[in-house]
């Protein structure tokens, strides 16, 4: 992990907010050992893709995950994908190299792109109206 990386707090708490909500997707149906193969199995409807836009989530996500969800959706594909694994697998112990290979990149662009889409959520929290980025209310999941 790069010296030099630092997440604002209130923007970490809530990708783990909405990566907990995430989590529950996937154990839903799945025993743990083959959550990367779900992944793979459902990557266009997990992560990526314009029909993700007209899906509606209230049922899986709510409070600060609803939010998230909403900036994730209309974000480029590869800071989206980074994202998602980085605050989903980490709790699972998924290694970044697994994340990388997977992805099908390299580590410094694993790292640049999270950055990217960290910095991508905190502009998107500071900027909606009503939800100053330091009120995410933090709801329990």
């Amino acid at each position: 992990m790069p010296a030099q990386r630092a997440v604002d707090s209130h923007v970490a708490a809530a990708l783990e907010i909405w990566a907990k909500q995430k989590r529950r997707l996937f154990l839903a149906d799945t025993p743990l050992p083959s959550i990367m193969g779900k992944i793979r199995d459902v990557r266009v409807a997990a992560f990526a893709g314009d029909a993700q836009r007209r899906q509606k989530w209230a049922e899986v996500y709510w409070s600060d995950g609803l939010v998230i969800q909403r900036i994730l959706i209309v974000m480029p594909e590869l800071p989206r994908l980074t994202v998602s694994f980085f605050y989903t697998l980490r709790p699972w112990h998924v290694s970044v190299a697994d994340q990388v290979r997977e992805l099908g990149i390299t580590k410094h662009t694993y790292w640049d792109q999270l950055r990217i889409a960290e910095v991508c959520v905190g502009v998107a929290l500071a900027l909606m109206p009503g939800l100053p980025a330091k009120s995410l209310n933090g709801a329990r999941v």
